[in-house]
């Protein structure tokens, strides 16, 4: 049994450990493991712990062996390097796609490579070659393991792709979804739901999910642009006041450069295009409310677009951490893409309508939300429709009864909801692919 990680750039000492550890969980289990890293500081540090037990790559090594043998005229599409900025200093050495497949297949070919891995559930990526890497394993019929964490926090499920698909949730969604109600089942549904709203609430635990990373001077120089701001008169204008007309609510992703929409949805990327195309769409009687991601305080483009119309409103989170849930339970439709947020107004058996041509957190057949590929798509009459649409509460029932019985719980604790990833528990993921690829295996 075989199998290749990709861990991608750049790590600290203390994530290269775990990660180790994490690798030496398969080696103690009789897989063997090639690993593959994006950077060259990671690549020496676990050359050095590797110590023969598993081989250790770097991607970027044999750029200047490929130049040589190969032609060097090409365009890189410039996709490349919005989902991967480091890549540029190879823009006008190398055909990147021509790299990768190149590398990839010498040394998956070479060690037999059956399975594939990336990363261990740690979050976000900014990665070409874990793009590529995906869609290489895809061509090459390598059975692609993506462990990532949930839109419902604490959990984690193995996904097929990168693009956060899993056949085995679709199966279970559609099973539940077609079969009678099962009262039990649905009593432990409810309980989450409930449990998730209360964890939704709690101030103090959204405070510390969403405390600043900020240094102190940085932190004072954003709160004094953001009080000066609050005290001009246009400011007051587009703010977002409990007295305004009926709205829909749209989620916004933290900024253009979202690590899913660069690969999955790159014309999505252009945030004010997108609230362009949806603010035409808005019916006559309705406000359009922007709501920023908790993190942000201060969005200068998008306040000064909004200060050109009277039914655009924007909403942060600065002074009102509990604002999302209360905007959400007011809200007659949600919109947006790429955000957990998208999850939470299930728990309020709210309308939604999730915009992209590969869905984040919906990548299955008949959800629980309205699915368009793009905002130019969006008319006034979908809208319209959406809103006077019945909410389908069983479809949410299913929708959380099958991420509850395919995803796993990042701690040992089953008793709280909590957005806590530690560390030192990586192996409860490493143990969900162990299974998996020995499974697999025995049934070749």
């Amino acid at each position: 049994m075989q199998l290749a990680l990709l861990l991608t750039r750049k790590n600290s000492s203390n994530s290269c450990f775990y990660f180790y550890k994490y690798i030496l969980e398969f080696i103690n289990n009789d897989i063997e493991v090639v690993l593959f890293c994006e950077s060259e500081n990671d690549f020496e540090y676990m050359y050095k712990k590797s110590d023969g037990k598993f081989t250790v790559l770097y991607i970027y090594s044999e750029i200047s062996k490929f130049i040589k043998n190969k032609n060097n005229n090409f365009i890189n599409n410039k996709n490349i390097f919005k989902i991967d900025s480091t890549l540029k200093v190879y823009e006008k050495k190398i055909d990147i796609n021509k790299y990768l497949e190149f590398y990839f297949l010498t040394y998956c070919k070479k060690n037999k490579i059956k399975y594939a891995s990336l990363n261990f559930a740690d979050g976000v990526f900014f990665s070409y070659s874990a793009v590529y890497f995906n869609k290489f394993c895809k061509k090459y019929n390598i059975k692609f393991l993506f462990p990532f964490p949930t839109p419902a926090n604490g959990r984690f499920i193995i996904y097929d792709s990168i693009f956060l698909n899993s056949n085995k949730f679709n199966e279970r969604y559609n099973r539940y979804l077609i079969n009678e109600k099962n009262n039990n089942n649905k009593k432990v549904i409810l309980s989450y739901m409930n449990d998730y709203k209360l964890f939704e609430q709690n101030l103090i635990s959204r405070k510390n999910r969403f405390k600043s990373n900020y240094k102190f001077l940085q932190f004072f120089k954003n709160y004094i642009k953001f009080f000066l701001s609050r005290n001009f008169r246009y400011f007051k204008k587009i703010i977002y006041k409990k007295d305004d007309k009926p709205y829909i609510l749209y989620m916004l992703t933290k900024s253009n450069s979202h690590w899913f929409t660069n690969y999955a949805n790159p014309e999505l990327t252009n945030r004010i295009e997108n609230i362009k195309y949806l603010h035409k769409s808005i019916p006559i009687n309705y406000n359009l409310v922007l709501k920023f991601h908790p993190r942000i305080s201060f969005d200068k483009e998008i306040e000064l677009f909004a200060m050109k119309h009277n039914n655009i409103k924007v909403a942060y989170e600065i002074n009102n951490i509990n604002m999302s849930y209360e905007l959400i339970k007011n809200a007659d439709l949600i919109i947006g893409y790429g955000s957990t947020s998208l999850m939470h107004p299930l728990f309020q058996y709210k309308k939604v309508i999730d915009v992209g041509v590969n869905s984040t957190y919906f990548n299955f057949k008949n959800p629980p939300v309205k699915r368009i590929n793009n905002f130019k798509n969006i008319s006034r009459e979908f809208i319209e429709e959406c809103i006077n649409d019945k909410i389908d509460k069983h479809k949410i029932h299913s929708y959380f009864n099958s991420l509850l019985k395919t995803s796993h719980l990042f701690t040992d604790d089953s008793s709280k909801i909590s957005d806590y990833k530690p560390m030192d528990k990586k192996y409860i993921i490493a143990d969900k692919l162990i299974k998996i690829i020995k499974y697999e295996s025995n049934l070749v």
